[in-house]
């Protein structure tokens, strides 16, 4: 005689579907996130490129022969820290609605 408490049928399948439930959501969430991430990879290359060129500019000012040259870079270089600015900002503000799209189609705006 087996001491596991018997639960009716209804309520044992019930706990495989919640199970079951969870886990697929639990993936949909991670898949989710793995896409999220990707972007953010390739987001992230364009912003190392672009820092990269500020520098380069930054150092052109600083070497340059001519006080033209010099505020040439300088223009440059801060048009450089101004798109980079407006890349970060971008970012923050489709992470917060691809999080609120995500929670409205998986109707969780409703809880």
């Amino acid at each position: 005689m087996s001491n596991a408490p018997s639960f009716p049928p209804e309520t044992e399948s019930r706990g495989v579907n919640t199970l079951l439930d969870c886990v697929s959501f639990g993936l949909k969430v991670w898949l989710s996130e793995m896409k999220w991430l990707l972007r953010e990879a390739v987001s992230g290359l364009e912003t190392r490129q672009l820092a990269k060129r500020m520098e380069q500019e930054r150092s052109r000012k600083r070497t340059a022969a001519s006080e033209e040259d010099r505020q040439s870079a300088g223009r440059q270089a801060a048009f450089l820290e101004e798109e980079i600015n407006r890349l970060a900002q971008d970012r923050r503000q489709r992470r917060e609605h691809y999080v609120a799209a995500r929670i409205k189609a998986w109707g969780l705006d409703r809880a």
